[in-house]
């Protein structure tokens, strides 16, 4: 893992610095009226990159694009993993190592997703489209914009991502194409439940049944190995405390609370596989004057997950026991801690009768999740010589289901309290953590089982959307179009939570009860940790004898099943939204000026039906409907002046909205009340959404085919932001007594700015000699600083989640003849992430390598090899912006693999 604060965290601008000089320095000479020269490409990814620079070129805003070449040849998993390559474009891993969200010019919550067009729902807790869905193989192009136009949907403040599907009339001949893969995974030999190998495979036709009709039709399965190599994490640094979590004087100096222990520890791996179904049709009828389109995808993901784990809990409570510490004086915001960082500990296996279910233990988690969506819709367009007027009509769906069985084992034999202790010998600093324990942890019969629950996630989202749009055209010079539309949706996304816990299992007096090798599948054998054992879940669950459900006493009555109604409801949202356009072309100051100037008009009601109660036993919950609404006007204006035939000079200018993510505006509540405090969290359906000033300004240059250089500066202006913010309020607990608790709730905090520059090269070699006009680079990078804070109220908290202030993307490509190589470096430097209850994290700054090579046997068939992460790069995440406070250290292996491309 690099150092943050060495080399590579400037790594971007340096290499920035160098071509831009060598580029320049080889166009310096060539005047406005150079000739410019033509190149033929015929290499698949250099025609990519001509394809996407020709989009650039020719957009009505600023906006990044991938062309149809480009998704079939870069080593990526999804289209999320080829978005991600763009300038300004960042991709988010998760804690499963995919990249499943994506960040636009710093933000990630501020991004709409668009399907041809039209707005696309989610199963997150965000309105964060899930790219991870959609197959780059039904992908014609992928177009990132960065300015506003009134003529596209409002909802995406920091860019709008537009991926296009297929249009078979887009073809001149009939086209049968097969792609495949098959990879291995390093995961699966160090990770027990993960498999060696897995592979994609897809098929798309496209015919042109007549001069006006024609049809697309596409397949597309893959299998992956899951896995994860999670080393050593120390969690949640406290101070030592006495009895009942009083403060400890652990050095004897007057000073209580100095010393500082890591909470407890936790060693984890997991296994499993990913399968991914998805289906494409599309249907196309020209006519002379009306064309008519559809098209529909569905996708499926499924995940079958084990995870295997052992948390060790109990060190600041042990002071006592620690033998050989060693001792780190710290200062954190003003004040002095003493971290007692490494040594020897004694933790108990178990707590003290009556605590529940604490102490360490060792826990197995079985997880289902099941990840739908459908986008469909018809488009109706009519025009001639003056006038076009269309219609369009669509659905989109995403539905998830997400089913969890976890069982917990303590040591403690006979009795089920009172077991044996753990010695553990940790350094809980640096990068890499290590612990080892004294005990034997692969005999099972020093454990008993304790827990067993299980837990049900399920919600659904649906969008209906109505679109018309007419305009007008004229031949003069002056104004090119006028035209305007309105758009309806309805949006609906409900969410339930269905949960059963077992927590009186049969103690093992009875010498028979004594758990054995039968109960156990495998051994976890995680880096820099001790084994484990993984035990069999469906074993475990015959042990208990006892079901609690979750909603008898803690929680309202439930309805069917234990949903727990106050961790579940429903968002209605219903948007009136209408636009006016003037597009021209005419000259300023004796040079081609062009642009569009429009005002948008959005009008959104929402209602939030939920659950409530003054009392969680003694009033049954009852439903709730609050209801909220709000409008804005949206101008915004795009010019483009060109300098010369070469280069652009582009200001976007504008007025952005970004409504709140759906879950923040739910009505429900979740409470935790225990003898030790009580908080919450819930939601506020009277959020009102991020609206921003916007202004961006690019200069663009074009010297040859297939070349270009682009910079670009902007700023956003954010009138607020939803934050988090914590309220106190009395809640009825069980058996009549109020309690004070505090609730973590979204809301609409101060605003502040986000700005930022970029900088993008894409060229061959050949400026330095000819010899190296087969070689080439494509190269961006982008800088993003904010003064938004996501707490409130006061402006306390991290720094805007999802923020990484240096973005860059490098690639070098080689063609000689029928061979192809790309090498491929994505950076991205260190961001916050939610935690809990108002905590962040620091996702640590990451370099994922990749690779390709192919070779073309014929025209029709292509070979080739493939890399990813190569160098395994972690996920690293670390707390109170102390880099070696290590908290989440997770690995998840090389890929190499084979590729076959076939089109006949």
């Amino acid at each position: 893992m690099k150092d943050i604060n060495g080399p590579w965290a400037r790594a971007p601008q340096l290499v920035c610095a160098i071509l831009f000089a060598a580029f320049f320095n080889h166009a310096i000479g060539q005047t406005d009226d150079s000739t410019i020269d033509e190149v033929v490409v015929t290499a698949k990814f250099q025609a990519s990159l001509a394809d996407a620079i020709s989009q650039k070129r020719s957009a009505a805003t600023q906006l990044e694009a991938i062309g149809l070449e480009n998704i079939g040849v870069l080593p990526a998993v999804s289209i999320a993993d080829a978005i991600a390559t763009l300038p300004g474009v960042a991709g988010a891993r998760t804690d499963d190592g995919n990249i499943g969200e994506l960040s636009v010019r710093g933000t990630t919550d501020l991004t709409l997703g668009l399907l041809n067009g039209r707005e696309q729902v989610t199963v997150s807790s965000n309105r964060n489209v899930e790219y991870g869905l959609y197959p780059p193989s039904v992908m014609t192009s992928v177009q990132v914009h960065k300015t506003p136009i009134a003529m596209m949907p409002e909802g995406g403040l920091s860019g709008i991502i537009n991926m296009r599907t297929i249009r078979p009339m887009d073809f001149d001949d009939r086209s049968i194409t097969v792609n495949a893969d098959l990879g291995t995974y390093g995961i699966g030999d160090d990770t027990f439940g993960a498999d060696d190998f897995g592979g994609q495979f897809n098929v798309t036709y496209i015919d042109q049944l007549s001069d006006a009709f024609g049809i697309a039709l596409s397949a597309a399965y893959a299998n992956e190995p899951l896995g994860r190599e999670s080393a050593v994490t120390p969690f949640e640094w406290r101070a030592f405390t006495g009895g009942f979590g009083a403060p400890a004087d652990v050095d004897g100096d007057g000073t209580f609370g100095e010393e500082v222990v890591p909470g407890g520890f936790n060693v984890e791996q997991e296994g499993g596989e990913e399968e991914r179904v998805s289906f494409f049709a599309a249907l196309q009828w020209q006519g002379e004057n009306l064309e008519v389109n559809f098209d529909l995808l569905t996708s499926t993901r499924d995940q079958e997950i084990d995870t295997f784990g052992f948390n060790f809990i109990g060190t600041t409570e042990a002071s006592g026991t620690l033998v050989d510490p060693q001792i780190n004086v710290r200062t954190v915001e003003g004040m002095a801690f003493d971290e007692y960082f490494a040594g020897t500990i004694t933790v108990p296996a178990t707590n003290a009768t009556g605590f529940g279910s604490g102490g360490s233990s060792q826990y197995n988690q079985d997880t289902t999740v099941e990840r739908d969506t459908l986008s469909t819709g018809v488009n109706i367009a009519w025009e001639n010589e003056l006038w076009r007027a269309s219609g369009d009509i669509s659905f989109s769906e995403a539905e998830g289901d997400e089913q969890i069985f976890a069982g917990t084992v303590h040591g403690a034999p006979s009795g089920g309290f009172g077991g044996p202790t753990f010695t553990l010998t940790y350094n809980a600093l640096g990068e890499d953590p290590t612990l080892s324990v004294l005990e034997d942890l692969t005999d099972p019969s020093i454990f008993v089982p304790r827990q067993f629950e299980e837990l049900r996630l399920a919600n659904e989202d649906e969008l209906t959307a109505f679109q018309f749009d007419l305009e007008r055209n004229f031949d003069s010079a002056g104004i090119t179009r006028i035209s305007a539309g309105l758009r309806f949706t309805d949006r609906e996304k409900t969410f339930d939570r269905i949960s059963n816990r077992f927590t009186s299992a049969v103690i093992p007096d009875d010498p028979t009860l004594v758990l054995d090798d039968s109960f156990v599948v495998g051994v976890a054998t995680p880096e820099n940790g001790p084994q484990y054992l993984a035990w069999d879940l469906g074993r475990l669950r015959s042990r208990f004898q006892q079901m609690i459900p979750q909603a008898d006493a803690a929680l309202p009555a439930p309805l069917a099943e234990n949903t727990q109604l106050l961790e579940s409801g429903a968002i209605q949202e219903d948007s009136l939204s209408g636009y006016v356009q003037l597009d021209f072309d005419t000259e300023l100051g004796g040079l081609p000026f062009s642009g569009n100037v429009g005002l948008r008009y959005v009008d959104t009601d929402l209602s939030a039906p939920g659950w409530s109660t003054p009392s969680r036993e003694t009033v049954p919950a009852f439903q709730i409907t609050p209801e909220h609404s709000y409008f804005e006007w949206l101008p915004s204006a795009n010019f483009a002046l060109e300098l010369t035939d070469t280069q652009l000079l582009r200001l976007g200018l504008g007025t952005v909205l970004n409504r709140p993510p759906l879950d923040d505006m739910r009505s429900s509540e979740s409470i935790f009340i225990s003898g030790f405090g009580a908080n919450g969290n819930a939601g506020n359906p009277m959020l009102d959404p991020t609206v921003a000033d916007q202004i961006s300004l690019s200069y663009e240059w074009y010297p040859k085919d297939a070349t270009s250089l682009v910079v670009a500066v902007y700023y956003n202006d954010l009138e607020s932001f939803v934050g988090t913010e914590f309220v106190t309020r009395p809640v009825v607990d069980v058996g009549g007594t109020p309690v004070d608790v505090v609730f973590q709730v979204p809301g609409n905090g101060d605003g502040g700015y986000i700005r930022g520059y970029e900088f993008s090269i894409n060229t061959t070699f050949g400026f330095i000699t000819e010899a190296l006009e087969s070689f080439g680079t494509s190269f961006n990078y982008a800088f993003t600083e904010s003064n938004v804070l996501p707490v409130a109220p006061g402006g306390v908290g991290a720094s805007l989640t999802g923020l990484s202030e240096d973005v860059g993307n490098l690639a070098l490509w080689w063609v000689g003849g029928k061979f192809e190589a790309r090498i491929g470096w994505d950076y991205r430097s260190e961001y916050i992430e939610p935690n809990a209850f108002g905590n962040f994290l620091n996702v640590d700054d990451t370099l994922l390598t990749s690779f390709q090579i192919s070779y073309d046997i014929n025209e029709d068939i292509r070979v080739g090899l493939f890399g990813r992460n190569i160098g395994d790069e972690v996920r690293r995440k670390f707390s109170f912006n102390i880099p070696d406070r290590t908290e989440f250290n997770q690995s998840f292996r090389e890929v190499y693999g084979v590729r076959l491309f076939w089109q006949f």
